[in-house]
């Protein structure tokens, strides 16, 4: 019987990891909130390499082995910040296409980073309507890794890529040969253009009614704000100079990691 909801995880080779063990043990949270969700009407792949290690997962963890090389411009470095977001773009794509191609069938697809938290409801939300073209997180929280601050942002799509579920039959789920790359960069491998490109098609997708996500920030494997930055990251920039009075409410916006939160978004600690 067809699923609600496949979550694909997309898993960078090893050797593009600052600290492999941690990024293990974040897999293992992230997957705690799917685990924990009050449906089980789901379901989830993660696509890492053959020679890449990884813990033993719950039974329900579907494993997608791929054998993409390691991404030589993963890291900024000497290349150029197109280059750089271009690389990264297409290696997560073709990551979440193999996974997609191998994953059971479902009403819709969610790709989820391997460091965030979802919502222990959200499968039982998106279950209701099966028919809907699909939707995206407008609100969320973003956190620190093992800080005790959490920030609400209604702008969570914008910040996160763990941030748009999205109509099986809408996608075009065939061999990589049988794509274009613009087409899995932009689809497969960013959160930045699906919005746009669904309602282009007149399939525009709605906001999850709650704050359905967390996006983990500050620690060493990430492309986000570095540890000990969260507040900089969130308040303490550009936008504090040129919108004071907006960045005095996000001041407001500011929670704490508590019981209600970690049982909310189960692996969050």
């Amino acid at each position: 019987m067809k699923k609600a909801v496949s979550f694909i995880i997309p898993i960078k080779h090893h050797e593009n990891a600052s600290n492999w063990s941690e990024a293990m043990e974040h897999l293992k949270s992230t997957l705690d909130s799917i685990l924990s969700q009050t449906s089980s009407n789901w379901n989830c792949t993660i696509v890492v390499n053959a020679e890449s290690e990884i813990p033993k997962l719950d039974e329900r963890i579907k494993v997608c082995r791929v054998d993409y090389g390691p991404n030589d411009s993963y890291s900024q470095g000497e290349h150029s910040i197109e280059e750089f977001r271009d690389a990264v773009k297409l290696d997560k794509g073709r990551r979440v296409l193999s996974g997609l191609n191998q994953s059971e069938d479902s009403h819709f697809v969610m790709i989820v980073d391997d460091d965030d938290f979802l919502h222990f409801r959200l499968v039982e939300f998106l279950e209701k309507d099966t028919t809907s073209n699909g939707w995206y997180i407008k609100n969320g929280y973003v956190w620190e890794s093992g800080g005790k601050l959490l920030f609400k942002t209604n702008s969570f799509n914008e910040l996160c890529g763990t941030s748009l579920v999205m109509r099986r039959d809408f996608l075009d789920i065939v061999v990589e040969e049988d794509l274009c790359v613009d087409y899995i960069k932009s689809i497969y491998g960013s959160h930045k253009y699906q919005i746009e490109h669904f309602e282009n098609l007149g399939l525009p997708l709605k906001p999850i009614p709650f704050f359905a996500a967390v996006y983990r920030v500050g620690h060493s494997n990430s492309h986000s704000a570095k540890k000990g930055k969260l507040l900089r990251y969130m308040l303490i920039n550009k936008s504090l100079f040129l919108e004071p009075v907006s960045t005095l409410k996000k001041i407001f916006n500011i929670g704490f990691v508590n019981k209600s939160k970690c049982d909310t978004f189960k692996g969050l600690k």
